[in-house]
């Protein structure tokens, strides 16, 4: 009983590890379709934003 509750505790440790790795992309593209309606972005939204100048 232990090893299938080690099994089980490193393959969902391993399934979160990968989930937190590809969070950015998802969080990209879902932005990107609620912005601007479609998967691409525009190139202004890809760059970083530019600090304010007084």
């Amino acid at each position: 009983m232990k090893s299938k509750t080690a099994i089980l505790k490193r393959i969902m440790g391993m399934l979160c590890s990968f989930l937190i790795f590809i969070s950015p992309l998802f969080v990209y593209e879902i932005t990107c379709v609620l912005f601007w309606g479609e998967p691409n972005c525009p190139n202004a939204f890809k760059q970083s934003p530019q600090p304010l100048r007084d």
